[in-house]
């Protein structure tokens, strides 16, 4: 047996032997409580029977020796809970909604009676958390339905719904702030986003989903919680957990649209001063999704048993604007005219400015580098001086062959002038999608399994500045994978597992790859890469083309958290896979640079 072995085995004693606290996990809820007579006295051996609404599944339990009860890593939803008990009425409390991340803290008091007498409670539940020393605020399934959401340039993202939380704020102020969070006066990048009870925020940027968030119509119910002081959720300042949706016992679906074009915008200001038509717009969000029992005529039924989710968004934004203020090279500068820059003589402190030959100099003018000379100033000490351009004018026969292969690839300007000369649409493209596959299956009143699968692309491009060669795209897919699965041993020993896997990849790049440097007369110089960008030319006061830097990153993450529930306390541990010295995530990165 090796050194790893001993340590994973020896870590596994620890998490069965070491109690902690037991209390709702980051995509779970809980119950827990007392059953109490009417003197307060606990009742033991009462018989508990927790029925979910949605889904009719059933959780059953029995009161300790002091009447205490708990039901653990409840999926979030309402809750019907029933309690019998010899020589007292039966008592029913109706309409208990758990939420993620919460733990529901009852006293039940049980009125003496027969069995057949029922006592139904349908007050709602006080708000106050009572069991953990979170801070936070649970959004539930009507608010998700409710709240605003901003959509500006990208789906819309359920981390907007923690920007209307207390205590925190985005790092841009204003009407759409972005989703660098700032918790509870923290700095960015220093929380942590749950789905299902898995991490989803990459290695490099902590709580940063802004490529591979779930589209928010695939959300049931999120928790925001402004301080961690629980060991299971890591080295994180706050924490936002998501849960996805559950199907239920009746079938249910949604379609929908969210569109934005420039039929519904005025031209704009430089649209009506150049007499262009208005710049293109279009933006759509829309998809749909379908939950319900699993049922396969004459093969299966699985009402109150398995049931399934499915949701697919689509969003597609095709922004553009006429700009105005992009300079390209002159027309006349093509041919060697220059005569547009040619300014006025030169002053002094007033006096006019003159060679060593006694010839005018001239603001912006032009000298033939090749017709050096030595002439006898007035002062009669010898200068070398050269002789300027005629009219500012370069003969083609001193032109570069370098800058002939590269001119042609500068956009032909819309006017004559030497600045602002074109008039271009500038526009880019985001192309998004996401899907969700969930599972639930109750496979006994002991056992509950569930998984998820989550595939998601982001595909952002430009146009460029003034022309394709130094356009860019992103291109970041995801793929993610969650299962869980909870066994009760017995009403005191609870085992629960989650296993998750997430790749994300991430492209930048040119948009049009440039032809090398042969094709532009360069040599002496090794060959670019495949697929490399048009080298950068810089020009003063010209906009310069290419340079567009592109790298591919890959990122695998994978988790294993198991807690063990024993009376009233919880064991736990997580055990992460990969390679690295990440305590908690081992990221696999791969990373290549394109030369420009």
């Amino acid at each position: 047996m090796n050194i790893k072995s001993v340590f994973r085995l020896l870590t596994a004693l620890v998490v069965l032997f070491v109690p902690l606290r037991a209390n709702a996990q980051a995509d779970r809820g809980a119950i827990r409580g007392e059953a109490q007579d009417t003197q307060k006295g606990g009742i033991a051996g009462a018989q508990l029977s927790l029925r979910n609404t949605a889904t009719g599944v059933i959780a059953t339990s029995t009161s300790g020796a002091g009447g205490e009860f708990s039901f653990l890593n409840l999926v979030p939803g309402l809750y019907t809970l029933t309690v019998q008990a010899t020589g007292f009425a039966t008592f029913t409390q109706e309409q208990m909604v758990v939420e993620v991340g919460k733990t529901i803290t009852l006293s039940l008091m049980l009125r003496p009676g027969e069995v057949k007498d029922v006592v139904t409670v349908t007050t709602n539940l006080a708000e106050v958390e009572t069991q953990t020393s979170d801070i936070g605020t649970s959004v539930t399934p009507q608010e998700i339905k409710d709240l605003p959401v901003p959509l500006s340039g990208d789906s819309r993202n359920p981390l907007s719904f923690a920007l209307l939380t207390p205590g925190v704020t985005g790092s841009t102020p204003g009407a759409t702030p972005d989703y660098r969070l700032h918790i509870s006066g923290g700095i960015s990048y220093s929380n942590e986003v749950y789905i299902d009870g898995i991490p989803v925020s990459g290695t490099a940027l902590a709580g940063d989903i802004s490529q591979n968030h779930p589209s928010i119509e695939s959300i049931g119910e999120f928790k925001m919680v402004n301080n961690i002081q629980n060991a299971q959720y890591g080295f994180s300042n706050g924490l936002v957990s998501f849960a996805f949706k559950s199907g239920a016992n009746a079938y249910h679906g949604t379609l929908y649209d969210y569109l934005q074009n420039d039929a519904l915008n005025a031209t704009g200001f430089i649209g009506n001063a150049t007499g262009q038509k208005k710049a293109p717009l279009k933006q759509n969000e829309y998809g749909g999704n379908f939950g319900g029992p699993v049922w396969i005529p004459k093969v299966y039924e699985g009402k109150n048993k398995t049931f399934f989710f499915v949701d697919y968004t689509g969003f597609k934004f095709r922004p553009s604007s006429n700009n105005a203020s992009l300079t390209t090279f002159p027309n006349k500068f093509r041919t060697g005219d220059f005569s547009q820059v040619l300014g006025p003589q030169l002053t002094s402190n007033g006096s006019p400015v003159f060679d060593a030959a006694g010839r005018p100099i001239y603001a912006g003018e032009i000298y033939n580098p090749f017709s050096v000379h030595t002439v006898t100033g007035p002062d009669g000490h010898q200068y070398q001086v050269r002789d300027p351009f005629t009219n500012n004018q370069i003969p083609n026969t001193l032109f570069s062959g370098v800058s002939q292969k590269i001119l042609p690839f500068f956009p032909t300007a819309s006017n004559d002038g030497v600045f602002n000369n074109l008039l271009r649409v500038q526009s880019s493209k985001v192309d998004e999608h996401r899907v969700v596959v969930k599972i639930d299956e109750h496979i006994s009143e002991k056992q509950t399994i569930a998984g998820s699968v989550f595939w998601g692309g982001y595909l952002n491009g430009n146009n460029g500045a003034l022309n394709l060669l130094d356009s860019a795209i992103t291109d970041a897919p995801t793929k993610q994978f969650r299962v869980t699965h909870n066994y009760t041993f017995s009403p005191t020993l609870v085992n629960s597992l989650n296993v998750g896997f997430l790749r994300d990849t991430f492209f930048s790049g040119p948009g049009q790859s440039g032809p090398g440097f042969g094709a532009l007369g360069i040599t002496g110089l090794a060959p670019l890469a495949g697929g490399s960008s048009f080298p950068h030319i810089g020009i003063s006061s010209i906009t310069g083309i290419g340079g567009t830097q592109g790298s591919t990153v890959a990122e695998n993450r994978s988790k294993r958290a198991q807690r063990h529930g024993i009376h009233q306390g919880q064991h736990g541990g997580v055990y992460p896979r990969g390679h690295g010295k990440s305590l908690c995530w081992l990221p696999l990165r791969r990373k290549r640079f394109f030369a420009h």
